[in-house]
């Protein structure tokens, strides 16, 4: 499987290289230098040179991660008076989440935002992150990713092959589905579509859900045609797939929560002059802040428009029921682990939420 992503990620690298460069003919547009190519020191660097970095989402134009990444480049090119350049795709434009967060790693991608779920890949440890019901709200969330928490995350990035810089929201993840969901039963043989993270499809297999992985940008599709009943993930996510328009019930039950990490090529990062690097790190966070104030308004206003404007119907179910349900899933993900990273991940979170 790692073979056939690499693979993918030289074809895309290849085909990346030949847009870039007929872009080149009409603008400023220029072919990215992969990080491993030989850096040049900080100090080696001139005050006036100029880099230009690729960064990238899989998310549509008005999800707040999408945001958060323009304004990012936006201020990095600000505060470094234009030194910094930016190329940005968004949706999937370059592959999908698992191919470009690989292109982040080889370096063809300079950095992105993407979840601890697409770079747990190289790190399964990033898993434990999204384990049911971790993170109690967005408070809590926040407060952690800020403390021992976000430290503790940030290592497992590394020592996946990851920068990561800041940490922001992707939202708990809630169930739509073709029938009102209020109590575990009701998920019983419903085919829903749930990434491949182990945590997603213990979960739901524990609620008795038939799961069936298919891609993102396959999602809607299979979806007006019957192929699945249902699908999870957070509201914004919801919103920026149209699922509202072909699943008419969603349940709110905040099982799992997801983590966005604002994600570099390690070499890229170092490869930069130290004031740039510091730029990127001030940037980042004013991003991060921006994202995290928006996402739960911006989730209440979709919670609205679905409502409102598709006759979207919400069932808010005891998630103590849900959290109950799920201790087999949470028993089953802990043996992947041995015992001592397991104690001190929950013991972390605990102490988080105090």
């Amino acid at each position: 499987m790692r073979k056939v992503k690499q693979i993918i990620s030289i074809l895309l690298m290849l085909s990346m290289i030949v847009t870039l460069a007929v872009g080149c003919a009409g603008g400023k547009t220029t072919t990215p230098t992969p990080a491993e190519e030989p850096k040049k020191e900080a100090a080696e660097a001139t005050s006036g040179e100029t880099y230009e970095l690729i960064f990238a989402t899989h998310l549509a134009a008005e999800h707040p991660i999408t945001k958060a990444m323009y304004l990012f480049t936006k201020r990095a090119e600000e505060l470094s008076n234009g030194r910094l350049k930016f190329k940005t795709y968004i949706n999937v434009e370059l592959g999908d989440p698992t191919e470009v967060i690989d292109q982040i790693r080889i370096g063809v991608v300079d950095g992105g935002y993407f979840t601890t779920g697409h770079m747990a890949y190289y790190n399964d440890k990033l898993n434990a992150t999204m384990w049911p019901y971790m993170f109690e709200s967005y408070e809590h969330a926040a407060k952690a990713y800020d403390g021992e928490v976000g430290e503790y995350m940030k290592k497992m990035a590394e020592d996946a092959g990851f920068k990561v810089i800041d940490w922001m929201y992707y939202g708990f993840r809630n169930m739509s589905t073709n029938k009102p969901v209020n109590k575990v039963s009701d998920i019983k043989g419903l085919k829903l579509r749930v990434p491949s993270e182990r945590v997603n499809q213990l979960t739901m297999s524990a609620y008795g859900a038939v799961c069936s992985t298919i891609a993102f940008n396959e999602l809607y599709l299979a979806l007006s045609q019957g192929v699945v009943d249902g699908q999870e993930n957070p509201i914004a996510t919801m919103d920026s797939a149209n699922i509202q328009e072909v699943n008419k019930y969603i349940a709110m039950i905040e099982y799992t929560f997801f983590t966005t990490g604002m994600v570099m090529n390690p070499k890229k990062f170092e490869s930069l002059p130290a004031d740039l690097q510091e730029v990127i790190v001030k940037a980042s966070r004013e991003a991060a802040e921006y994202e995290r104030s928006i996402f739960v308004e911006e989730e209440n206003k979709v919670i609205d428009k679905f409502k409102n404007q598709y006759n979207v119907t919400f069932t808010y179910p005891d998630k103590k029921e849900f959290m109950e349900a799920a201790k087999p899933a949470l028993d089953e993900l802990k043996k992947d682990y041995d015992e001592a990273f397991v104690k001190e991940w929950l013991a972390l979170i605990e102490a988080s939420k105090k």
